[in-house]
């Protein structure tokens, strides 16, 4: 949980407030659950992706699964509280907020600098994939110790030795 946190202040200059509820925000940790569950079967067995969520019919059957993403709508959601979109779906970033540091804010400047060295798509990709990557990888490695503690304090471990 403080992960996401630490994260919402790199990315955004605020933090999600994983700490202050205690637990799970808008289902972030379990979409990402769902998303490394899926990676593990894609991953031992790739040719299953184009028959599961990479069949290009998907997104034509079923418009609302953008809305499974749960990684994007977050993103998204904190986007929102810090911009706002333009009627020609560009966002108004203000660069004012560049003294930040934080990540949003420096998209920001360069995409005022220079507006097709990053687009709105650039932009929104590269948040959310800074969110679901620093946002699970400390899950997947304190999952990891505890599994390797479990199993150097087990029997069978101890046996070995």
């Amino acid at each position: 949980m403080t992960a996401f946190d630490v994260v919402g202040e790199v990315t955004f200059a605020q933090k999600f407030g994983f700490l202050e509820q205690g637990g799970d925000v808008d289902g972030m940790m379990a979409a990402i659950e769902g998303m490394l569950s899926y990676a593990a079967i894609c991953g031992q067995v790739p040719e299953l992706h184009p028959f599961l969520l990479g069949n290009p019919l998907f997104p034509i059957l079923l418009p609302q699964m953008e809305s499974w993403n749960q990684v994007l709508v977050f993103t998204l959601k904190a986007l929102n509280s810090r911009t706002s979109i333009a009627r020609d779906g560009e966002l108004e970033l203000s660069h004012s907020r560049a003294a930040d540091g934080d990540m949003l804010s420096r998209f920001a400047a360069v995409k005022s600098l220079d507006p097709l060295k990053m687009s709105t798509v650039d932009v929104v990709v590269a948040l959310a994939g800074n969110v679901r990557q620093n946002g699970y990888q400390p899950l997947c490695m304190t999952v990891g110790v505890e599994l390797i503690s479990r199993y150097r304090s087990s029997p069978v471990a101890i046996q070995q030795r």
